[in-house]
C-alpha cells in the first residue's frame, strides 16, 4: 500500500487515521420541544407520504417518474451503473481500520459509492456510505483539478446540511472518502417514490438546503452542481448537500471575488448567465439550481425543458415555466414568489441565501423556526481560509 499525496494535508494516513465516527448523526435542535417537533412532523409526512402512494392524482396529472425530473445534462456524463473492482489487499487494508465494503449502490462521472460499515469494538456497527475515486481511470483534467478541490473542501465541512465526511484514505490509485449514510436515498428517489411535496414539507427541506447553501457561500464554497440527485435524506428527514465534485472556492488568494468560466454541473439545473457563455458569479448559480429544485418538489417536472443549451437559456430569459393546473391551484402566492424570485435571469437581481431564508413565503409558518432552527455559521479554520483572510487584509480590495 502506498500513499502518492503524502504530506496533502486532506488526505490522511491510513495507519494513522483516528475517525471520529457518530459526531454528526441528526440535526441538532436547540431544545427538546422542537425535537418533539421535528418527530411529530416526520410521523405525518411519512403517513401522507403512504396514503397518497404514486399511482395517479385526482386530476389524472402524470404520475411520478423519474423521467420527469431525472438529470439529462450531458455536462455531468454520467453514464449507466458500472462497477469497480476493490483488490483483496485494499479490503484487508479498509478491515484492518474497521472499514468493511459492502455493496456497490450507485455510480457516477467521477467514482463509486458504496454502503460501508465502520466497527467498533463492544459497540454495533456503523453504517457509512463510501465514495471510491480510482485516478488510474477517470480523466486526467478530472484527478488534476477537480479531485483535489473536492477532497480539500469535503474534509473542512461541518454543517448539519451538508454530507459529513468521517476520514479519506488513499490505497494506491484509490481514494475511499467514508461519510454519513444517507438513509433515505436522494431526493430525486423520494419524489419518484412518494409524489410532490405540499408546501410544508418542501418549505422545512429548502429552509434546510438554503441553510446549508448560506453556510458553503460564507466559507467562499460555491457547490455548482446542486440538484434533486446530489441532495440526500437522512433517516429523520434531514436534507444534506452531496457531491461536492464540481465545488471551488469563490474567493482567491488574495480575497478577491472569483468569476468562472466553466461549464460544468447539469444542463437542466444551470442558470442562463452558465448557458450563455459569460463569466459568472458561483454562489448566484447555486441559488438558481435551488430554485429548479423547489420547482421540481411541487410540479414532478423540470421547469426549462429544452435539451439544446440556446434553446433552454431562451426559455429562461422569457420565464417560460409553467405549473401543473393542481398544482397552480394549490400554490400559495408567496411559494410561487419565492420560486420566481430564485428564478431571476438577471444574476444581480438573483437574492442571496440569507435574503431567501428571511423571505415572506418562509417566515409565514411560525412552526418552522422550531422545526428547523437557526444553525450558528462556522467558519472554516483551513490555512488556505486564513491565509485568504490575511492577504485580504494586507491587499485592501475597492469595489
Amino acid at each position: 500500500m502506498t500513499n502518492p499525496n503524502k504530506g496533502n494535508p486532506h488526505l490522511e494516513n491510513p495507519t494513522s487515521s483516528n475517525i471520529p465516527v457518530g459526531s454528526e448523526e441528526t440535526v441538532k435542535n436547540n431544545n427538546e420541544c422542537s425535537e418533539l417537533l421535528l418527530q411529530e412532523f416526520v410521523r405525518d409526512i411519512m403517513l401522507k407520504r403512504k396514503r397518497k402512494g404514486t399511482s395517479t392524482d385526482s386530476n389524472g396529472e402524470v404520475t411520478p417518474s423519474r423521467d420527469n425530473v431525472k438529470d439529462d445534462s450531458r455536462t455531468s456524463k454520467k453514464p449507466g451503473k458500472r462497477t469497480m473492482t476493490v483488490t483483496a489487499s485494499e479490503m484487508e487494508g479498509l478491515r484492518a481500520r474497521g472499514y468493511t465494503i459492502l455493496r456497490q449502490v450507485n455510480s457516477g462521472c467521477s467514482g463509486y459509492i458504496y454502503l460501508a460499515t465502520y466497527s467498533r469494538p463492544y459497540k454495533k456497527d456503523v453504517p457509512m456510505a463510501c465514495k471510491i475515486i480510482d485516478k488510474s481511470i477517470v480523466e486526467p483534467k478530472f484527478a488534476a483539478k477537480f479531485l483535489p478541490r473536492e477532497i480539500a473542501i469535503l474534509s473542512e465541512l461541518k454543517n448539519p446540511y451538508c454530507v459529513n465526511v468521517y476520514t479519506i484514505m488513499q490505497m494506491n490509485t484509490k481514494c475511499f472518502l467514508f461519510m454519513r449514510y444517507a438513509e433515505r436515498g436522494d431526493l430525486l428517489s423520494y419524489l419518484t417514490n412518494y409524489g410532490p411535496l405540499d408546501e410544508g414539507h418542501a418549505r422545512m427541506w429548502i429552509r434546510q438546503l438554503l441553510m446549508g447553501v448560506k453556510y458553503l457561500h460564507a466559507n467562499f464554497i460555491a457547490h455548482r452542481d446542486i440538484k434533486c440527485e446530489n441532495i440526500l435524506i437522512t433517516e429523520n428527514l434531514n436534507m444534506k448537500i452531496g457531491d461536492f465534485g464540481f465545488a471551488r472556492y469563490w474567493k482567491d488568494e488574495r480575497g478577491n471575488d472569483v468569476m468562472s468560466e466553466t461549464f460544468c454541473g447539469s444542463l437542466s439545473y444551470a442558470a442562463p448567465e452558465i448557458l450563455g457563455g459569460h463569466k459568472y458569479s458561483m454562489k448566484k448559480c447555486d441559488i438558481w439550481s435551488l430554485g429548479v429544485v423547489l420547482f421540481i418538489m411541487f410540479n414532478l417536472a423540470k421547469p426549462f425543458t429544452k435539451t439544446k443549451a440556446s434553446a433552454l437559456l431562451q426559455q429562461q430569459l422569457k420565464r417560460a415555466y409553467k405549473y401543473k393546473p393542481r398544482v397552480e391551484r394549490m400554490l400559495t402566492a408567496s411559494a410561487k414568489e419565492m420560486i420566481y424570485r430564485m428564478l431571476e435571469p438577471d444574476l444581480l437581481m438573483r437574492p442571496s441565501a440569507d435574503a431567501l431564508l428571511n423571505s415572506i413565503w418562509m417566515i409565514e409558518d411560525p412552526k418552522l423556526m422550531k422545526l428547523v432552527p437557526d444553525v450558528p455559521i462556522d467558519h472554516i479554520p483551513s490555512s488556505r481560509l486564513l491565509a485568504t483572510q490575511k492577504k485580504s487584509s494586507q491587499h485592501p480590495t475597492t469595489r
